[in-house]
């Protein structure tokens, strides 16, 4: 599933097209982070608590990211303070490379939220 950012707090200004390039607009919806959440992470994202924010996401639904920054954070920290928890005692090869791809993916996403605060996530069509 692709996921996109929108900052539609920050309009973006280009040259008008029906006026020969003399007027200005913006474009609201110039994306400010795009990524892939592959479905394999589910089941580690609900362990944390954000599937919901992740996987609800219906074509043209958004969330924003005043609203996900902190299960975004507070998943992330879980992760990382207690790995056992999404890993168990004897974790195999597929459940580290889900926990390394999930945990790279809320880093990022966390970043994402806190550079774009208003900003809206959307699901990619």
């Amino acid at each position: 599933m692709n996921l996109i950012m929108v900052d539609r707090t920050n309009p973006t200004p280009h040259p008008c097209p029906h006026c020969s390039g003399t007027g200005v607009v913006t474009d609201c919806f110039q994306p400010v982070w795009k990524n892939e959440i592959t479905n394999s992470l589910y089941e580690m994202a609900k362990k944390a608590g954000i599937n919901e924010q992740l996987w609800s996401l219906a074509r043209y639904e958004s969330w924003s990211t005043n609203l996900i920054l902190e299960p975004i954070r507070t998943a992330f920290y879980d992760m990382i303070g207690n790995p056992e928890k999404y890993l168990g005692k004897q974790p195999d090869s597929a459940q580290l490379a889900c926990y390394d791809a999930l945990g790279e993916f809320l880093r990022d996403l966390m970043h994402a939220c806190t550079d774009h605060p208003g900003a809206a996530l959307y699901r990619d069509p």
